[in-house]
């Protein structure tokens, strides 16, 4: 559709016929006027999309004004069969409840001369009166920012410390998307708040009928409402890994992971039929009902109608087709069809998956022990760091290394690089076997290990000692050199606690033991010198 952009005279008259037309009040309705000059934004109508400009006509801030204009454009025909769409813009103020209502009424022509009609009303709250709220949101505001700038001082020093490693993790870039979403948001709100304080002090200097546009207000705060419904959605998915730990949240990942692909193609079949039902229905009750005047409004209301969400279908519409009542049950149907089947490709893998973390017990359970065994020992490490490498008080063990050179010939690794090394030994001897089809705890083996081996290596390292001699080193683990120090600890305890309890027995005790050793000692060599009289031949 061509739109007009010149500049008219009054009636729509060539400029060059009255030039003394512009000094007139109403002078600039016939003038075109650009989008950037109006403030208004595109819109997509039933027949035609149209841009931000357009003739503009203020009506005036009071009814005997507005009486008074309208008549000025009824008389001289500035709605004429030309005009293919009218716009009634207004902003309204509730002081009660502290709401502004942006109304918008939209008057659609089509070359037939059939008139369509839409309404849209925007409702926002601008002001924050309550001074309760206002010191409530600047102390919000206030934690919400330094958290913000801890987490980008965070993100900062890893991508200094692993430059370009740091964003192989989606992880890390959900963290960056997060910093500049919050970001984007803060900087958003305070711009609102500036372009309102700024539309009323324009409101309070305006004078006569002069409008004030307030667009920017309703368009400033969609963008704030789409960045913030994005950051909670983003920082909702960054919350999945803190929950991962969790087995049914394994459960459902695994899940939607599997069963992704049937999903995916059972809802394009339920597409490619709810368009066929779309042009259907536009043929059967086009002529009479809204919800079907075009595919759009077609394509929607059935896609809501099988999710049991659309409240504005009027079935009198559809008993006024024949085949209207088979019409609606048929679609029924076929939505109950494709939700049984979701609901079945559903229940299938979260079996499987259910099944496949079912040698997981106890999981939670395990992950904080393991938790609290590491911050256990980190403490411990870290006191003893504190104490500098003073000596342990009431160490009472009499096995003990030479100070200085315990780990002397020692040498350490990465505990990371000793699990890859192992990872990659497993999957070498799987690799040895024959006719061995991939299983999902290969994949998850090949997945762990390529990990182990490109990540950075962790600082928790291991001692090792080795051995031998050029031609064979031995690697000796400084835990094997422990358990053979508290082995020999243990016997000498032992051999110590003996001693204690002999030398506690009494004397007489002591006496009659020996006693009968040297009896036993009398027999044994009475034993003896009569086995040495003994000859024996042998034949």
């Amino acid at each position: 559709m061509l739109r007009e952009t010149s500049s008219f005279s009054r009636g729509w008259k060539a400029p060059s016929d009255i030039s003394q037309i512009t000094t007139e009040r109403m002078g600039n309705v016939w003038k075109y006027t650009d989008s950037s000059l109006s403030g208004s934004s595109i819109y997509f109508g039933e027949y035609a999309a149209y841009p931000g400009g357009g003739y503009v006509a203020p009506l005036g801030r009071h009814l005997r004004n507005s009486l008074i204009n309208l008549e000025y454009l009824k008389k001289h025909k500035w709605l004429d069969i030309q005009t293919r769409a009218l716009f009634i813009e207004f902003l309204t103020y509730n002081a009660n409840v502290n709401l502004f209502n942006g109304v918008t009424v939209i008057f659609e022509i089509n070359a037939a001369g059939h008139v369509s009609k839409d309404l849209k009303v925007q409702t926002r709250k601008f002001l924050m009166i309550d001074q309760d709220r206002v010191f409530t949101k600047n102390v919000v505001s206030t934690i919400f920012v330094l958290a913000l700038l801890v987490l980008a001082l965070r993100i900062a020093y890893k991508i200094h410390r692993k430059k370009t490693l740091y964003f192989y993790d989606v992880w890390a870039i959900l963290d960056i998307v997060i910093v500049f979403l919050s970001a984007c948001s803060i900087y958003l709100y305070y711009a609102r708040q500036h372009a309102i304080q700024i539309y009323i002090d324009a409101v309070s200097e305006a004078k006569n009928n002069d409008f004030v546009q307030y667009f920017q207000l309703f368009a400033a705060d969609n963008v704030l409402t789409a960045l913030s419904a994005t950051l909670v959605f983003v920082a909702t998915l960054r919350l999945w890994k803190l929950l991962r730990f969790m087995i049914i949240v394994k459960v459902a990942e695994k899940t939607v992971r599997d069963a992704g692909t049937s999903l995916l193609l059972c809802w394009a079949y339920q597409l490619l039929l709810v368009v066929a039902f779309s042009a259907t229905g536009i043929m059967f009750f086009g002529g009479y009902s809204q919800n079907f005047k075009n595919f759009n409004s077609a394509f929607s209301t059935l896609l809501l109608l099988s999710l049991n969400l659309c409240g504005t279908l009027e079935l009198n519409d559809l008993y006024k087709h024949p085949l209207g009542i088979a019409f609606y049950i048929l679609y029924m149907l076929v939505s109950f069809f494709f939700i049984n089947i979701y609901i079945a490709i559903i229940s299938l893998y979260y079996a499987d998956s259910k099944d496949f973390y079912a040698d997981e017990p106890r999981f939670m359970q395990k992950f904080v022990q393991q938790k609290w065994k590491f911050y256990k020992n980190l403490l411990m490490v870290r006191g003893r760091k504190m104490r500098g490498g003073e000596d342990e008080i009431n160490d009472d063990r009499i096995i003990k290394p030479k100070s200085g050179e315990r780990y002397q010939d020692c040498f350490t690794i990465a505990k990371s690089r000793l699990d890859g090394m192992a990872l990659v030994t497993i999957c070498v001897l799987r690799n040895m076997e024959e006719h061995r089809s991939m299983t999902e705890k290969d994949f998850d083996l090949m997945s762990k290990t390529i990990k182990l081996l490109h990540e950075d290596e962790s600082t928790d390292k291991q001692v090792f000692f080795t051995t031998g001699d050029s031609r064979r080193i031995t690697f000796v683990d400084d835990r094997k050199i422990q358990q053979i120090a508290d082995i020999c600890e243990n016997l000498v305890q032992y051999c110590m606690r003996k001693t204690r309890v002999s030398r506690h027995l009494p004397p007489s005790l002591i006496d009659e033991r020996i006693s009968r050793i040297n009896t036993l000692i009398e027999n044994i060599r009475m034993i003896e010198s009569v086995l040495g009289n003994v000859q024996i031949r042998h034949k």
